[in-house]
């Protein structure tokens, strides 16, 4: 009985610090492929493939493998690194691909060739400032951009983040895995200040057609919490911004209400979402998603901690193992040393998951970014 309390203890404590967990399921593979792409006219494009999964079934994890490039109206063709090799989600360089052209989009998928519409990507927006504002909550990060003579009423947002942060203790004892004694850490800690990166999933949509002229003013790009370990120590954010054509923006923004409801681009009616793709092998198969196309105008800004609220970890989630423990219940089970602990039940070193005092357990890296001031 006592072991199963433990047990139960256990996976209580480890929902501190803890990261998602998405286990593979198997499903049954749909034939009717979705697209979800972006063509980047001095960047980066990507194609993301996907199958429709009826209205009530689980999507599952199981996608579509197939090969990418994209197409320039004077012949030219921009293809992945890895062009031979089948993938759900492509990259493609098009970082050199010259504005005022006519592109499209090629997917090959089962032997079966898919197009895109042909599309010219409207002038880049002006970005004149990013800047931050916070609540008593929250941090904004906030984008003043002039739309231009191709400006829509539409913009579309994008941004890379990378900011330094620390774990959550210093660890101040090691365990002894041969022999299951304590050391007192008096130097090579695990490492505690990290950097993280991370880009924007999607596009943030903003409608400033009401709005007089082509500036559209204080768009919110990104926001966090001000607890938020972005705030530790220096935070940057790279924004991107894009004109849209209106039937791309609705297109977006409806996937985007689907999404708030707890729909996903799977959902659906097909008629809905028919998109700009097309099966050349196929002409009667119909294809859904949507393919976009963009010139794509940046600025990079960052703050130190000036909107930071401190926080201190609760040395209760830390966890006191009996000797018994050790090896088979906790450190196998990724829990380290952390801090000595005093409590009614009991005192002695209280231990807590590795990721709770390794930076690089809780997803950073210790490889400075090139920009980094």
């Amino acid at each position: 009985m006592k072991k199963i309390i433990r047990y139960i203890t256990l996976l209580f404590l480890a929902q501190a610090c803890v990261y998602p967990y998405n286990p593979e399921i198997d499903s049954a593979v749909n034939t009717l492929l979705v697209v979800d792409g972006s063509i980047i006219i001095g960047g980066t494009s990507s194609i993301n493939l996907s199958y429709l999964t009826p209205l009530g079934e689980d999507p599952g994890y199981q996608k579509p493998h197939g090969r990418a490039w994209i197409e320039d109206e004077e012949g030219n063709t921009y293809m992945s690194s890895s062009p031979s090799v089948l993938a759900s989600n492509i990259s493609i360089p098009t970082e050199e691909a010259p504005g005022g052209r006519k592109y499209r989009a090629a997917i090959e998928v089962d032997g079966l060739q898919y197009y895109s519409d042909w599309m010219e990507p409207l002038a880049p927006p002006v970005i004149k400032s990013v800047h931050f504002r916070a609540d008593d909550r929250n941090v904004y990060v906030l984008a003043d951009v002039e739309a231009g003579s191709e400006g829509t009423g539409y913009l579309g947002f994008a941004y890379e983040e990378d900011w330094e942060f620390h774990a959550e203790y210093i660890p101040e004892a090691e365990i002894d895995p041969h022999t299951w004694q304590y050391n007192l850490l008096i130097k090579n800690y695990p490492p505690y200040w990290c950097y993280k990166h991370f880009n924007s999933q999607g596009a943030v949509l903003v409608n400033y057609g009401s709005t007089d002229g082509t500036l559209a003013k204080d768009c919110v790009v990104q926001s966090f919490l001000r607890t938020n370990n972005r705030n530790h120590k220096r935070y940057y954010i790279l924004v991107k911004a894009y004109n849209m054509p209106e039937e791309v923006y609705r297109y977006d923004h409806y996937l985007q209400e689907l999404s708030e409801i707890g729909g996903t681009l799977f959902s659906p009616e097909p008629g809905q979402l028919t998109g700009n793709m097309h099966c050349e092998s196929k002409p009667e198969l119909q294809v859904l998603g949507m393919v976009r196309a963009a010139q794509m105008s940046s600025m990079r800004a960052s703050i130190r901690t000036e909107y930071m609220i401190e926080t201190y970890p609760d040395d209760n989630t830390l966890v006191l193992p009996s000797p018994e423990d050790y090896e088979t219940l906790y450190y196998v089970s990724g829990y380290r040393p952390v801090k000595s602990v005093n409590r009614d039940e009991g005192s002695g070193i209280g231990w807590g998951h590795e990721r709770c005092i390794n930076c690089i357990v809780a997803g950073g890296t210790q490889e400075k970014p090139s920009f980094w001031e």
